[in-house]
């Protein structure tokens, strides 16, 4: 079986959702089944011990969380084979009822699926081998002090503050399914020499997990007088030794074309 299309990519997740919430577990489970047939690797949340194989990652996922979460999708972003969510989740915790707030990555590769969910849950966070390169609060901050230093346009600051928390070994895949770009001068320097001049940005969720982070942001982008926004979902991976891998979801918002075409020369 080969890859599933964007188009099907997102209409199995569409699905996804709608059987969830219609209690139809066969059909739901059907669903998953149109274009995985090989291997499944579950990672919920990410930095826990995978859940391997169709019985314990999908079956088992219904099994363990159906009749507690409730799933509003609030973003739904296709780049080449990997589909990419951010959910809002109503759910109950210890009697409490909870708003969780997920960003989901499905990544399909002729007929194998991988899937990564970012979730922060305190008292449910699992035990991590790695040590954190920062606090959950730091890395919060960090990410805000990005964006700030973005939005001023203060590029020696901004370039600064990067440079302090990562090294060099930078790759980074934007959008996801392009050719990725290596190395902090193509990563950092090139990002926004291209971007900052015409691109505002504002975090709508941050979660962290680990060393492992997942961004969900408004751009808004000025061209010639023209003003269009468009939503990215951002994952970052740091490496203890200081290396990034940084993975962007986003669709090319009309009237950029020409902005992206430079991007990729």
């Amino acid at each position: 079986m080969g890859t599933p299309t964007p188009a099907q990519i997102r209409e199995v997740l569409e699905r996804h959702v709608e059987l969830w919430h219609a209690g139809d577990r066969d059909a739901w489970l059907a669903n998953w089944r149109t274009f995985v047939t090989r291997d499944v690797t579950l990672e919920d949340p990410v930095g826990a011990s995978p859940k391997r194989g169709f019985d314990e990652a999908l079956a088992g996922e219904w099994d363990r969380t159906r009749d507690d979460w409730k799933l509003d999708v609030q973003e739904l972003i296709v780049c080449g084979s990997e589909g990419a969510l951010f959910v809002r989740n109503g759910g109950v915790v210890d009697g409490a009822p909870v708003v969780l707030d997920t960003v989901e990555i499905y990544r399909f590769d002729e007929g194998s699926l991988r899937a990564r969910i970012y979730w922060e849950l305190p008292a449910a966070a699992p035990e991590r081998d790695v040590v954190p390169v920062m606090s959950a609060d730091e890395m919060r901050a960090f990410f805000a002090r990005g964006h700030s230093l973005w939005n001023a346009h203060d590029r020696g600051t901004w370039l600064a503050h990067w440079a302090a928390g990562v090294s060099d070994d930078y790759t980074l895949e934007d959008p996801v399914g392009t050719p990725p770009k290596h190395g902090f001068a193509a990563c950092r320097e090139g990002a926004w020499d291209l971007f900052n001049p015409v691109v505002q940005v504002s975090a709508r969720t941050s979660i962290v997990c680990g060393n492992d982070v997942a961004l969900v942001v408004d751009n808004v982008t000025t061209v010639d007088g023209a003003i269009t926004t468009a939503t990215s979902i951002e994952t970052y991976s740091f490496g203890t030794d200081r290396s990034m891998l940084e993975r962007n979801y986003w669709e090319i918002a009309e009237g950029t074309e020409e902005l992206m075409a430079q991007y990729y020369e």
